[in-house]
């Protein structure tokens, strides 16, 4: 996969679930690029704009505590990390799946993690 390849995957990727009223990106569809860049991407997607005309993901949340922290494989502990991004509200879950819900809350500093046991 290129870099040219990312807005079609993501394009592909996105998909509308009614129950959680959120957009779900499966990541092992998007498996080749780290979570910081597929939720740029996936919101890009939403938006229809180039993912470089949208804020930094840093201005958010640290993108390397994101992938750290969510990064997907057998040892790794299943989480969830919710923020606020250019109006979405993010969450990744268990480290399987991006949601992302239209959200009018600005406040970018809310953050948690869950660990699954």
């Amino acid at each position: 996969m290129t870099v040219a390849d990312l807005p079609k995957i993501m394009d592909n990727a996105l998909n509308w679930d009614p129950k959680l009223e959120a957009y779900c990106v499966n990541l092992d569809v998007v498996e080749d690029v780290s979570i910081g860049v597929a939720v740029v991407r996936s919101v890009a997607a939403l938006e229809d704009t180039p993912a470089t005309s949208l804020e930094p993901l840093q201005e958010s949340i640290d993108p390397d505590a994101l992938n750290a922290l969510c990064q997907t494989g057998e040892n790794t502990t299943k989480c969830r990390v919710r923020f606020q991004y250019q109006g979405y509200s993010i969450t990744v879950v268990e480290n399987d799946e991006i949601r992302l819900s239209p959200s009018d809350d600005i406040d970018v500093s809310s953050i948690s993690i869950q660990e699954d046991r």
